[in-house]
């Protein structure tokens, strides 16, 4: 009896399977509704999986930073040793900048000093002493300009003078953006 049951469910999936069922689609508020539920719960997914992947990653960075923890102090202190041997045949030979071995190379490089700024203090200084060093950045005031001009058939207008502002072309959107927004689901 048990082989039976399997056949007939064997059937039935196959004829289930085998069923030319219409796509959905959304044709009322219902059915709507019902997408946005099943978007909500994608969008729940997605969420969890992000958040469990990035548990996982921090993980993974843990145990990659305590499995190499010995090999970076290795190199490190063999870095060190280095270092140290380079500096005294460099003391001993200016020249020696490079030394090639057949492992690879060391090197002594001139360093380029560093700036610690205070932009404040030094453009004040600038301003009172040498004002060709101070660089103006010049950009239009977008905010502004669209709240005091005008859109007339594609076109920035300057309503006061009717002129037409260069540089600028208006692309007014043919259809309004859709979007989906679900209550309660992931932002």
């Amino acid at each position: 009896m048990a082989i039976r049951d399997l056949d007939l469910e064997r059937d039935l999936n196959n004829h289930l399977r085998n069923q030319k069922t219409e796509p959905f689609k959304v044709h009322d508020d219902k059915s709507a509704d019902w997408a946005l539920r099943k978007i909500r719960e994608h969008e729940a997914k997605i969420a969890y999986i992000e958040e469990f992947a990035e548990e996982q990653i921090q993980d993974i960075l843990a145990w990659a930073e305590s499995a190499t923890k010995s090999a970076r102090d290795s190199i490190q202190y063999l870095s060190g040793l280095l270092e140290e041997y380079h500096r005294q045949l460099f003391a001993e030979n200016p020249k020696v900048k490079t030394i090639k071995l057949p492992a690879g190379e060391i090197q002594l490089r001139q360093q380029q000093p560093q700036y610690r700024r205070d932009n404040d203090r030094l453009l004040a200084w600038l301003k009172a002493n040498r004002p060709e060093f101070i660089r103006v950045a010049e950009t239009p005031d977008w905010a502004n300009v669209k709240q005091a001009f005008a859109v007339h058939n594609g076109r920035l207008v300057d309503p006061e003078t009717g002129e037409v502002v260069d540089g600028v072309d208006v692309v007014e959107p043919t259809m309004p953006a859709f979007r989906v927004r679900t209550q309660g689901g992931a932002k």
